[in-house]
Formats: structure tokens, sequence, C-alpha cells
């Protein structure tokens, strides 16, 4: 999400501020808050309650109201070797679809923590999709000279309308039936052991 240079800062430092083990126990008193609440509440419920008290996910549009919408599995993306990627393979599978951008600040300074959730859920069978819509070679680049290893993809054709969103960064978890159970526009810590933890329980 674009913010001035001065309120992005003091969203970073918000974030990165928060140890691990208290944002975690946070993270489970709001995993049982959803419990309490929706009875036998659903993983979007688990995850946006948990992800808010936490302070991963500030008190934005984290999750759609109502029903969650589902993923039309219709379009493809590019690996940054150029091979297509039809998204119908995300079928049956739970997934994570990151939305960033090289030139977007609040993006760059969240891609370590993107890049290590992704290598952390790698065995899971989670897919991860960290999908950009710029020249494959600058993103090889930029992501070479941080010494970054993302999953990362290119849209060379508009996504799903369920993808899209008014500002980056923005992730959306899909679970395995293409049902969107959350969305969160803008910067998290999404490295958090708490975080792992609910994805893989949630597949």
């Amino acid at each position: 999400m674009r913010r001035r240079p001065s309120e992005a800062a003091a969203h970073q430092e918000s974030c990165a501020a928060r140890p691990e083990s208290r944002a975690a126990r946070r993270f489970w008193l709001g995993m049982a808050l959803g419990f309490a609440l929706g009875g036998a509440a659903t993983f979007a419920a688990l995850l946006g309650v948990g992800m808010w008290a936490s302070g991963v996910a500030g008190p934005g549009p984290a999750l759609e109201p109502g029903p969650p919408a589902r993923l039309s599995y219709r379009g493809w993306v590019e690996d940054l070797k150029g091979r297509r990627v039809e998204l119908q393979t995300l079928a049956g599978r739970a997934a994570v679809v990151h939305r960033w951008a090289t030139w977007c600040g609040p993006c760059r300074r969240e891609l370590p923590r993107v890049a290590a959730l992704a290598e952390s859920l790698a065995a899971d069978g989670i897919a991860f999709l960290a999908v950009t819509d710029e020249d494959p070679r600058g993103v090889r680049a930029y992501l070479a000279g941080r010494g970054l290893h993302l999953p990362a993809y290119v849209a060379r054709a508009p996504l799903p309308p369920q993808l899209r969103a008014p500002a980056l960064p923005a992730t959306f978890v899909v679970a395995p039936d293409g049902a969107i159970v959350a969305r969160y526009v803008g910067a998290g810590g999404w490295d958090l052991a708490a975080v792992r933890r609910c994805l893989r329980e949630g597949r």
C-alpha cells in the first residue's frame, strides 16, 4: 500500500518492534476469540481474527464480508524464465497469492518476510505465488541483488477479478476448494510462527 514516506516508515517500525513470542501469544488469543464468537469458526475467521490480534494485520479490510469469494482459476502467469503457468494448476491446493511490485516501498520492506514464509511452506504442499506485472528481467535483478529466493511470477494477462486489489502489497489466502478465505491489503509480518502454523492447519 503506497503511503507517504513518514507514514510508511512508522507502519513498518510498529510491525518490526513486536517480539515474535508476544505476537504469537496474541495470535492464539485471537484464535480463541474466533471460536468464542463464531462457534464452528472457519479458517477465514481464525486467520483474520488471529492476525488482527497479533498485530500482523491492522483492523483494515483483511476479510471480505459475507460468504468468501471463489477463485475462478481462469488465467495464467509466467515464471521468471518465461514459462506459462495456468492458474488451474492451483485447484485442489491451499495457496497464498501475494501481489507486489519492486517500485512499491512497503512491498520492498516486507519482501524478506514474504520470502521467508514462502520458503517455510514449500514442503507443506501449499502453493505460493508472488505476482507482479513488471518486466521479468528487472524482477530477477531485484531479487538477485538482495539475495531473495521467491516463487515470483509475472501477470502477462489480466488476473481473475477475485485477485485484484486497490493497492499493493495485497495478499490472498485461497482454500483448496477455491474459496478466498482471507484478503489483506498492506504490509504484514507474514513469517510469524503462528501464521505459518495457521496456514498449515488450514490446508
